[in-house]
């Protein structure tokens, strides 16, 4: 059986950059709200500039994972219609699929600009 740990380690292999993994695993198991704080505020430590702006991979039946986000159990499998509904729009998200494989995250917006998007759909 898979674990969680085993899950974000395929995820962040696939998708942080490098030297930025340790730290990510750290945080998405031990300390998920400075996690939290690091997707809405400084997502550039965790991902790199290339998934910038990208759609969302995710079909609406597709089964995935939230890791951060606000309104959503984290490690908890949803359909993305159901993150969708759950999740505080504007509030940092990371939502990976169930085998590490792709993601959708967005920052926290302000009144100045708009969430960004960054995915692995690029």
């Amino acid at each position: 059986m898979r674990t969680n740990h085993d899950l974000l380690e395929t995820f962040a292999a696939k998708h942080v950059q490098r030297s930025f993994r340790d730290r990510f695993l750290h945080e998405a198991i031990n300390k998920r709200n400075k996690l939290q704080s690091r997707i809405c505020h400084t997502i550039n430590d965790v991902f790199a500039d290339s998934y910038r702006d990208g759609a969302c991979p995710f079909s609406p039946d597709e089964i995935c994972i939230p890791i951060a986000g606000t309104g959503v159990d984290s490690f908890k499998e949803y359909r993305w219609s159901e993150v969708l509904k759950e999740a505080t729009p504007g509030f940092g998200l990371l939502v990976i699929s169930a085998d590490g494989s792709k993601f959708y995250a967005e920052t926290e917006h302000d009144y100045r600009c708009p969430s960004i998007s960054y995915s692995s759909s690029k």
